[in-house]
């Protein structure tokens, strides 16, 4: 056991020097929010069909596939057969008789046929169950044979498509084969398609072995996506060992990707064990870990799981802007699972700021649904600006909803006369 714990600590180690000495680069931050884009999110996510499938580890000879394409392969046209279903998919508004009809239509084409159709749909230009049809056979082929059908790949032209059909053969390899994979992109003479490749391996390496994977990250150089790979290859991480993950991201030298990282794990962290995360918020984070941002983010988690554990958490940080925004995330959050009980919380609490926070914060939510309670809530706030805010904004809301009751409360309440009267002529026509 001693020996399995040295050999894990000194692996955390090497990825966390590794990562320190290529994150003090100029421009190691972050530069950009994550993407949507295929060539940044992890591609063997896709719903793929995982019983009726060709044997694709026969495919190379029966296709000539180190040789490049078959003869005519540019030729190529889809049959009839084939047409037939994906224009009947296409039009399949049934999101689940759409999914049976095209997992069918993976499984029906024999191993040796799979580079021809996908030939046939080398182009921007096909459906989008087209598109849909040529990512699946791509991703099964990589899965059955990846080494021949990224040489298939090769054999096509250059630009954002084989790039991405790379990429997804590389996430499959990586699935079986790591070691190889990883190997593998070192016989890309494209930067581009190279770094592509890698990404999506980082992807897929980082749901079974994030370690493996933040060491493959941390050779990459700097980019958007790479920096989106170590976001999400630390929340992998986090998921299996939170508190070394968030030790790791503490350590980083550059500021901005610190605080993204640790954003990461300790949304991770919250979303499994909040009262550990909120431990290790209070007790290491700094105003330079973006702490304010992670405390909010727990107790947004925490209200989900444990609401009055998390006001307790919440009642013991000192005024300000942080605390102020915890309760008002806490009341918005509860008042959605239990609307009684943050009442009686609320009732509990001592006179003062975060008390009147938190009533403004409920009287807010109180409004669409009951503005004579909103009111009644908002009422007793204690702030005297605060107060006069919250009823207004109730007034305004409650005109518009029922203009005779609002009125009536309007006339008797203790708003000043000019706001009375401003409140009542806004009433609709």
């Amino acid at each position: 056991m001693k020996v399995k714990q040295v050999i894990a600590t000194a692996a955390i180690i090497g990825v966390a020097v590794l990562l320190v000495l290529v994150l003090r680069r100029p421009g190691a931050g972050v530069r950009a929010p994550l993407r949507e884009e295929i060539g940044s999110r992890p591609l063997s996510e896709s719903t793929t069909n995982q019983t009726r499938r060709p044997n694709l580890e026969q495919a190379s000879s029966a296709a000539n596939l180190h040789g490049g394409p078959a003869p005519g392969a540019s030729e190529a046209v889809l049959s009839d057969g084939i047409l037939g279903k994906l224009s009947r998919i296409e039009g399949e508004r049934d999101p689940s008789a759409k999914e049976a009809l095209l997992s069918d239509l993976v499984a029906a084409i024999p191993a040796a046929e799979v580079p021809k159709v996908i030939e046939s749909l080398w182009s921007k230009q096909v459906s989008a169950a087209g598109r849909e049809l040529r990512t699946r056979l791509i991703r099964q082929w990589g899965e059955g044979n990846p080494r021949a059908a990224a040489d298939w790949l090769l054999s096509r032209p250059a630009g954002d498509l084989r790039a991405q059909a790379l990429g997804i053969v590389a996430s499959s390899w990586a699935g079986k084969d790591l070691g190889a994979a990883v190997e593998w992109t070192s016989q890309l003479s494209s930067t581009s398609e190279r770094q592509s490749a890698l990404i999506q391996i980082g992807y897929e390496a980082g749901r079974t072995s994030p370690i493996e994977a933040m060491k493959l990250a941390a050779g990459m150089p700097q980019s958007v996506d790479r920096d989106d790979l170590l976001a999400h290859v630390a929340s992998q991480w986090a998921g299996k060992e939170p508190q070394a993950a968030a030790q790791w991201a503490h350590e980083i030298p550059d500021l901005d990707m610190r605080a993204r990282l640790l954003g990461s794990v300790m949304v991770a962290w919250s979303d499994q064990n909040p009262a550990e995360a909120a431990q290790f918020a209070s007790q290491s984070l700094s105003a330079d870990d973006s702490k304010d941002d992670i405390v909010v983010g727990i107790v947004q988690r925490w209200t989900q799981k444990d609401p009055e554990t998390a006001a307790q958490w919440v009642e013991q940080f000192p005024e300000g802007r942080v605390r102020d925004a915890a309760l008002e995330n806490l009341v918005q959050i509860w008042s959605d699972k239990d609307s009684q009980k943050v009442g009686d919380w609320l009732n509990s609490l001592p006179e003062g700021g975060s008390r009147d926070t938190s009533i403004a914060a409920y009287a807010r939510k109180l409004t669409p649904i009951d503005p004579h309670l909103a009111v009644t809530w908002a009422e007793s706030i204690g702030e005297d600006s605060l107060r006069a805010k919250e009823l207004q904004s109730a007034g305004e809301t409650w005109m518009r909803a029922d203009s005779a009751a609002a009125s009536s409360w309007i006339t008797s309440s203790s708003l000043p006369d000019a706001v009375k009267a401003r409140l009542l002529a806004s009433k609709p026509k």
